[in-house]
């Protein structure tokens, strides 16, 4: 009996890392403006294709203060000229944008709409 049990809880498992996103994956979907939410019309944290970022502040004129990002085993790690910045593991689940530590949300971004 427990040769079936074990043949099912591995192929969930396996199911289950099978939908996980890869870092190419992640990092496609990240490209775009990111706000609080689909307005962004406050702020936007921008991720471009080429490893940069720039966080926007709405409503000002000053350019956005860009940075670096880069993602590796589904972690994004990133800094700015005023240093490094906490790694994240990474979730997409669009419209969403999750950042996490220790398995908890620490910071959820939506989508701007274009």
């Amino acid at each position: 009996m427990r040769s079936p049990l074990l043949a099912a809880l591995f192929f969930v498992s396996a199911s289950s890392l099978a939908l996980a996103a890869t870092d190419d994956e992640l990092r496609q979907q990240l490209v775009g403006a990111w706000g609080a939410d689909e307005a962004c019309a406050e702020a936007s944290l921008v991720f471009n294709a080429d490893g940069t970022f720039s966080i926007n502040e709405g409503g000002s004129d000053a350019p956005g203060r860009p940075g670096t990002w880069s993602i590796a085993g589904g972690i994004l790690s990133g800094a700015t000229s005023d240093g490094a910045m906490p790694d994240v593991t990474l979730r997409i689940e669009l419209p969403k944008l999750y950042f996490e530590e220790g398995g908890q949300v620490v910071n959820e971004l939506t989508r701007c709409a274009t």
